[in-house]
């Protein structure tokens, strides 16, 4: 079986950008429908991202110039981004690999975007070293450790943070119909395992419980997580019933809770006949196409805690630690 899978990530990062008029035409050209010197802009739904400050001692574009609160000829721009909504994310408070973040920085960062009455919702961790300011649970990140000097989180939160990236991976999964097809081919399911088991170790591999993409896995000794769905019927095979079937999904939240808790406390997959399939189960998946989708979630999520059972992100779970 030939499979062909093709992916563009894009992702502008202006902060690294060394002169103002190659970012405008970037821009331009990527997040616009203008007419640019590369012909008609492509109009993409892409976010962007800056700094405030840059404490380097390379040319970069910033909102301040260095580490004053004066403006650049770059923050006008910036700002119409911020109001556009092109600019969507906050690469760090700045570029400070040579040190001297503190927490005041970040403070003052924060007054110019009240000052603008602007949120940014996305933060992404920038830089090695003596980059204090990073956020999560690895050496030399010290933003969200309230007892260090380079703490900002609640700066970040305050400034409308709602999403970090860390800059860690920690567990993948293969999605929609490749999914599916290599729950039943050994040969696909195969392929797959090699590739994720060649890019890292380390990585936990989320896989339908007690499918050709577990046996797979298995016999590259990886971390997994086996996984049911909480809003899917079963056959009695312990694949999902197909879409096409009328009886396909569960919509209802109230269903939904108790299809996931019978499954959890049995550790077993609860088939639309009523058969029940033992398994592994480390994770619950919630489509997010459903109008119920939200609902289904906190029904879920407030069902198993209110009947003892802990939720842990993945890699925090005994058997990954």
């Amino acid at each position: 079986m030939g499979c062909d899978l093709g992916i563009l990530s894009f992702g502008p990062k202006y902060s690294s950008t060394n002169f103002k008029l190659h970012a405008c035409k970037s821009w331009q050209i990527t997040v616009t429908e203008l007419d640019t010197v590369f012909g008609r802009g492509l109009g993409l739904e892409i976010g962007n991202s800056f700094w405030f400050f840059s404490n380097s001692n390379r040319p970069q574009l910033s909102y301040f110039d260095g580490l004053t609160m004066n403006e650049t000829s770059f923050a006008p721009i910036i700002r119409n981004m911020w109001q556009s909504g092109h600019i969507d994310t906050l690469h760090s408070w700045g570029n400070f690999d040579l040190g001297g973040f503190t927490r005041s920085i970040a403070q003052m960062a924060l007054k110019e975007l009240q000052k603008y009455h602007t949120t940014i919702p996305i933060w992404v961790n920038h830089g090695i070293g003596l980059n204090h300011q990073k956020v999560g649970n690895y050496p030399n990140m010290f933003g969200d450790d309230p007892s260090h000097k380079a703490y900002h989180l609640d700066f970040a939160i305050k400034a409308g943070c709602e999403f970090f990236w860390t800059g860690k991976v920690t567990h993948i999964k293969p999605h929609g119909a490749l999914n599916n097809m290599a729950c039943e081919d050994i040969e696909l399911a195969t392929t797959l395992a090699k590739s994720i088991n060649e890019i890292s170790k380390d990585l936990i591999y989320l896989v339908p419980t007690g499918s050709k993409m577990e046996e797979a896995a298995k016999k590259l000794n990886m971390k997994i997580a086996c996984e049911i769905f909480a809003d899917r019927n079963y056959e009695d095979d312990g694949n999902l019933v197909s879409r096409k079937k009328q009886n396909a999904l569960i919509t209802d939240p109230d269903e939904a809770k108790k299809h996931v808790l019978i499954m959890v406390q049995n550790q077993a997959l609860n088939c639309l006949s009523g058969k029940k399939i033992p398994c592994g189960i480390d994770s619950v998946c919630i489509h997010g196409d459903n109008e119920s989708s939200l609902a289904t979630a906190k029904s879920i999520r407030d069902n198993l805690l209110d009947n003892g059972l802990y939720l842990k992100p993945l890699n925090k779970m005994k058997k990954f630690i």
